[in-house]
Order: structure tokens, then C-alpha cells, then sequence
């Protein structure tokens, strides 16, 4: 029942059976209910001996601690979940962004290794087309040397034979 009402309502509650008005709204929300618990405690066995009162109230009051701490250990355990769910999203995001980097530097890297290989194609191009001009030269020059060789040969048989023909 003293869960169920709201701090506000406890405090005008203690503030009506005679509790000081500045010294309640100091009171943190667990002090409340452990106040308000003592003021039940003490109107319901008001009627009963005095011995039997104070154990009663004392059973009471352990009671009503145990069942603060049982709250309070229930918020702190919500707290905690929230706190985990909080830090697993930060895992997950850092994680993400990780993974992202990591793609992000393979698509570099593929890149790199592709205008590699373009250059290497293109080298090897050149190379072969460089190598095969040198022959067409080499061919050409051939070519030339044998056509020199048969006009230098054509015009020495001339010569002899216009000696031979003197």
C-alpha cells in the first residue's frame, strides 16, 4: 500500500499525523515509506502492552527495511540492464564502424591492386610493341643491306662486264 502512493501523498500523510513539514520534504522517497511504514506500524498496535509493541515494531520495522532493500536492489538490477543495453549499442555501433572501415580499406586496396595491374598491362604493351618495331627495323634494315648487296653485286658484274666488253 505505501508503494502505491506517491511522494507527494506520503508526505502530506506524515505531515497530518504531526511530522515537522520541513524535515518530510528533506526526505528522499525510501525515507518516506520507512517513515510511513513506522506511523502504520505504531497506529495499529497502539492498543497492545508496550513489550509486545516494540516487538511488533521491530518485526514491523525489519520488515519494511527488508522490503526497501528488496526495491532498491530491483532498481539498481533495472539499472544495470539499462546500462548493458546501453554499452552492447555502443559494442554494436563501434563494431559496425569497424566493419565499415575494414571495407572501406579492401576497396582501397582492390583499387589499387586493379591500377596496378593496368599499369603492368600497359607496360607489358608498350614493351611488346617497342619489341616489335625494333624488329620491323631490324627487318627493314635486312632488307635494305640485301637490296644494297644485289645493286653493289647487279653493278660490279656491270663493270665487268663493260671491261670485258672494252
Amino acid at each position: 500500500m505505501i508503494k502505491k502512493c506517491s511522494s507527494d501523498r506520503l508526505r502530506s500523510k506524515l505531515v497530518e499525523a504531526g511530522y515537522d513539514s520541513a524535515n518530510v520534504s528533506k526526505l528522499d522517497r525510501t525515507g518516506l515509506m520507512e517513515t510511513m511504514a513506522q506511523l502504520m506500524m505504531k497506529q495499529s498496535v497502539s492498543g497492545l502492552d508496550s513489550d509486545a509493541t516494540t516487538q511488533g515494531d521491530m518485526a514491523s520495522e525489519i520488515r519494511f527495511r527488508e522490503l526497501a532493500l528488496e526495491e532498491r536492489r530491483i532498481e539498481a538490477e533495472q539499472e544495470q540492464r539499462r546500462e548493458m543495453r546501453k554499452i552492447e549499442l555502443e559494442l554494436k555501433m563501434i563494431e559496425e564502424k569497424r566493419l565499415e572501415r575494414e571495407a572501406e580499406q579492401i576497396k582501397l586496396e582492390r583499387e589499387a591492386e586493379q591500377k596496378r595491374l593496368e599499369r603492368e598491362a600497359e607496360q607489358m604493351k608498350l614493351e611488346r610493341e617497342a619489341e616489335a618495331e625494333q624488329k620491323r627495323l631490324e627487318r627493314e634494315a635486312e632488307h635494305m643491306r640485301l637490296e644494297r648487296e644485289g645493286e653493289q653485286k647487279r653493278l660490279e658484274r656491270e663493270r665487268q662486264s663493260t671491261a670485258e666488253s672494252r
